[in-house]
């Protein structure tokens, strides 16, 4: 990435930018001359620069900042006046970085204890780290970080909220989960999932919750599939959050054949189906948070029934605790006044959160459209080929077409209408694929038409 990257957390606006091959760096999104974006600005070296470290230039006045924050360079200074210097308080605040997993770490803290905190990462990961399936993603999604906490907490939820959407998701599985949390640390939440009594002990899972916003299951079915899904969230706004999801799997004693299989699955097709999961919860859990209000008035507003619930009201309690500690730059007033209308189709938007940011799924909307345009052209050379063939034998001139005889031109007339549908039905299903890509009710519509599977035994 050359050019430096918006981004905000809690509220707070701030700039990421590549300072050298490898190191990233954070500052504040605001330039200390008269407040103008530093995203809007640009990379650069310093004329008389020895070290080869990138500076971030604003794009107003063209002062320049280094990694660490400090001001650089102010080209007016140097114009102006050649025995001025920087002042101190043209520098801006920077916040550590660390690159783990794929992911870019920012510590919003003291920088002194950036080093000695650890991440919120699941134990146990190392197993799979050479596993043979694994699969990141990301999406803004128009609701909190609370609210999605508990939404994962709640696995319950699943087989209703996603009925038909993917393939355990099935209300006639629902009622059979009860999740069990109790605190294990200060910032660390246990979790524990058992199936009733007259089901089979061949699925467990246990997860967990690590502080500030990062969740986790991990799944045995039966002894030889593990698997790991690690969701984390980064709260954008009150209302607005960026959730990233890891999948990984591991088959014990997998044959080559076994381990080829599970990488056949394209990732664009396995981020159709995750954006699918989460539109079935846009709609439901904004409107859940708008009526929720303020967050501390949950235990009056919830209504806790049986156990299933355990893990999510032990994350509520948690996030009640330690309410005041979330380093919100704003008023953390959560009132109907933050939340403005959306439709539907605004809130299942997919383009903007997701497809822009993927280098996956943006290849394939390209691949799709270009497909979509092939078949289309294949189409109407059929249905030309067609014409000229219908007109030839209307007015009895089949020797007008060179070398075919009547039966021949029945033939090749044949093939071309079996072309022409088949090209006609390939453009409908890559035009259908490349809206997925951009906008999407189909979480909705299965929910709705998908019929009732057999019941888990």
């Amino acid at each position: 990435m050359d050019e430096p990257f918006a981004f905000q957390i809690f509220d707070m606006e701030l700039v990421l930018f590549r300072s050298a091959p490898g190191r990233w760096s954070v500052l504040d999104d605001r330039c200390s001359h008269r407040l103008a974006p530093l995203s809007e600005g640009r990379v650069t070296q310093l004329p008389d620069a020895e070290s080869g470290e990138a500076v971030l230039e604003c794009a107003y006045h063209g002062w320049s900042f280094k990694s660490c924050g400090q001001c650089a360079r102010i080209p007016q200074i140097e114009k102006g006046n050649s025995g001025a210097t920087i002042p101190r308080r043209a520098d801006v605040r920077s916040y550590p970085t660390k690159v783990e997993f794929g992911l870019i770490w920012v510590w919003l803290g003291d920088p002194e204890n950036a080093d000695t905190k650890s991440l919120p990462i699941p134990p146990g990961i190392d197993e799979f780290m050479d596993d043979e399936r694994t699969v990141g993603f990301s999406r803004y999604v128009p609701y909190g970080l609370e609210i999605f906490l508990e939404n994962v907490a709640d696995m319950e939820h699943t087989h209703y909220a996603h009925h038909g959407v993917s393939g355990g998701f099935n209300r006639v599985n629902g009622g059979q989960v009860n999740i069990y949390g109790h605190q294990t640390g200060v910032d660390t939440i246990a979790a524990s999932r058992s199936k009733k009594e007259d089901l089979s002990g061949s699925v467990q899972d246990v997860g967990g919750f690590l502080a500030p916003g990062s969740l986790y299951y991990n799944v045995e079915i039966g002894s030889k599939l593990k698997i790991l899904i690690w969701f984390m969230v980064t709260p954008v706004t009150r209302t607005k959050s960026h959730v990233f999801v890891y999948s990984f799997a591991r088959i014990a004693n997998a044959s080559p054949l076994i381990r080829f299989l599970m990488k056949l699955k394209p990732t664009w097709y396995d981020h159709f189906e995750r954006n699918n999961i989460l539109d079935g919860d846009n709609l439901m859990l904004r409107v859940v948070q708008r009526k929720a209000g303020d967050p501390s008035t949950w235990r009056r507003k919830y209504l806790p029934v049986g156990e299933f619930d355990g893990f999510v009201f032990a994350l509520k309690k948690w996030m009640y605790v330690n309410r005041n500690s979330m380093p919100w730059k704003n008023d953390p007033s959560t009132g109907n006044a933050i939340f403005g209308e959306l439709s539907r189709k605004e809130l299942n938007e997919r383009y903007f959160s997701h497809t822009i940011h993927c280098n996956a799924c943006r290849g394939a909307l390209k691949g799709f459209e270009r497909a979509a345009i092939v078949a289309d052209w294949v189409a109407k050379f059929g249905i030309v080929g067609i014409v000229s063939i219908a007109a030839s034998a209307f007015v009895g001139s089949a020797g007008t077409i060179p070398g075919l005889s009547e039966m021949n031109m029945l033939v090749v007339g044949t093939v071309l209408a079996v072309l022409t549908v088949l090209a006609l039905l390939a453009r409908r299903s890559f035009l259908w694929f490349k809206a997925q890509f951009i906008s999407s009710d189909e979480a909705r519509r299965r929910y709705l038409e998908a019929p009732l599977g057999k019941k888990m035994s």
